[in-house]
């Protein structure tokens, strides 16, 4: 599956990028991705 396919090269991404990707994706989402998100879905 391609989202299937995605979610292991953004952990792949992560992996390699270390913690610095790490904070980014431990905190809750920022807001202009949930607006995003929000106007994708809505």
């Amino acid at each position: 599956m391609a989202t299937d396919s995605s979610m292991q090269e953004t952990a792949r991404l992560q992996s390699e990028e270390g913690s610095a990707t790490e904070q980014g994706f431990a905190s809750p989402p920022p807001p202009s991705l949930l607006l995003l998100a929000n106007a994708i879905l809505g």
